[in-house]
């Protein structure tokens, strides 16, 4: 039975003997990646800042109701959005930081709340027919002081016109707007670099490729035998039964091109239904990026053609 060893190049969360290795990122950032995620950030924020912006006002004159509908809906998309285009831009470049991802998020976030409020502004200008050109808003000390008026004199009545937020309320609610769409950000470009492993040696990024479905027969055991690097427990496993409702999914991840980074993720997958025959799916990983060596990713390839696609209950007992 051989154990696991961690490879000696790589990015890995261990790198003791005997002690399995986790895939994680390198935390390497090309100069260009983050010049152009901080220019995606800085642009692409204050241009859905912009449109934030305009949209808040709108909500400002609807009715209550649609206002906490819009405000839920909108802050949620734009958070995504906000993580989602610094994430794309880094990825591209091959940034593999979460701190680059992180700060470039930061910025996205912060370029889109300053933009929101200029236009936000200029648009209630433009509702109040007042006329006031952009660039007098746009500066941040302008900007400071149309925001200390509202402070303290409030804009819009809530729970039937009958309380008008000011001071500490109103400034409580622009902290939650703000934390919410970074916490979005954050939490949706975090998962996007997160859905690849990186090839150093290549400079690459990999390719996951499923190569077998298995009963999840005794799935404590198997979990416990993985995370401790015992990659010979895989050879004992079952094929999925067909039409049965759990079972596990084993992929291999890593370099297209080479054996520098191969990691093994077993998860298992429960379909529920409710009373209505609504179907739902629960995904859950065992092990997640377990990095393999060259050996024991050929291994993993071995059981894997020799492992029959799902069968039937009364066929599984012939195998």
């Amino acid at each position: 039975m051989s154990e696991f060893s961690p490879i000696p190049v790589g990015p890995i969360s261990s790198n003791l003997p005997g002690v399995p290795g986790f895939y994680k990122h390198s935390g390497r950032v090309p100069a260009n990646a983050l010049l152009a995620g901080m220019l995606a950030a800085v642009l692409g924020g204050f241009v859905l800042g912009a449109v934030w912006g305009f949209v808040e006002l709108y909500l400002h004159l609807a009715p209550a109701k649609l206002q906490i509908a819009g405000f839920i809906f909108g802050v949620g998309g734009l958070g995504m959005a906000l993580g989602y285009l610094p994430a794309v831009v880094l990825i591209r470049f091959k940034a593999r930081s979460p701190f680059a991802m992180f700060a470039c998020t930061l910025v996205s976030a912060a370029s889109a709340y300053y933009a929101a409020w200029i236009f936000f502004i200029f648009a209630w200008e433009l509702y109040g027919q007042t006329g006031r050109p952009l660039w007098d808003i746009a500066g941040p000390v302008s900007l400071a002081r149309d925001v200390k008026s509202i402070y303290d004199d409030g804009l819009w009545r809530l729970l039937g016109e009958e309380w008008i937020p000011t001071g500490i309320y109103l400034a409580m609610f622009w902290a939650v707007e703000f934390f919410t769409l970074l916490t979005i950000a954050l939490r949706t470009a975090m998962k996007r670099l997160n859905k690849k492993t990186f090839c150093e040696n290549c400079d690459t990024w990999g390719t996951a490729r499923p190569i077998m479905e298995i009963s999840d027969e005794n799935w404590p055991a198997l979990k416990k035998s993985l995370l401790a690097g015992n990659i010979d427990s895989l050879a004992t496993v079952k094929p999925r039964i067909y039409a049965m409702p759990f079972w596990c999914d084993v992929t291999i991840e890593g370099c297209p091109t080479c054996d520098n980074v191969q990691t093994l993720t077993v998860t298992r997958i429960v379909v529920m239904q409710n009373k209505k025959g609504k179907t739902s799916t629960k995904k859950t990983d065992l092990v997640r990026r377990l990095v393999m060596t060259p050996e024991q990713t050929v291994q993993v390839a071995v059981i894997a053609a020799g492992l029959k696609g799902p069968v039937s209950e009364g066929a599984r007992d012939t195998i």
